[in-house]
C-alpha cells in the first residue's frame, strides 16, 4: 500500500472515531477515554507514516521542499499543543 493510501485510511479512521466521540454523552466516560486512546494511537501512527515515509519521499519531488517544511512545522506545532499519551485528557466535543 502506498503512503498516500495509508494516510487517507488514517484520516478516515480518525474522523470516524471523532464522530463516535461526538455521539457520546459526558456520562460515557469509559467509552470516551477508550476513544481518546484510540484517536491518539491513530494520530501517532499517522505522524510516523508522514515522518518516516511520506515526507522523505516528497523531498525527492522537485519544488516540494517548501511544502514539506511547512507540513512538518504544522505537525510539530500540533504535537506540542496536544496532550501526550501519558497526559491525555478527554477532548471537548
Amino acid at each position: 500500500m502506498k503512503a498516500t493510501q495509508l494516510l487517507k485510511k488514517d484520516h478516515t479512521a480518525v474522523k470516524q472515531l471523532f464522530r463516535r466521540f461526538k455521539k457520546t454523552s459526558e456520562r460515557a466516560k469509559k467509552t470516551r477515554d477508550q476513544l481518546v486512546d484510540r484517536i491518539a494511537t491513530e494520530l501517532e501512527i499517522h505522524a510516523a507514516i508522514e515522518g518516516e515515509i511520506f515526507y522523505p519521499a516528497m523531498r525527492e519531488v522537485p519544488k516540494a521542499g517548501a511544502l514539506v517544511d511547512e507540513a512538518r512545522a504544522t505537525t510539530s506545532r500540533s504535537r506540542h499543543s496536544s496532550p501526550t499519551c501519558n497526559q491525555r485528557k478527554t477532548p471537548r466535543p
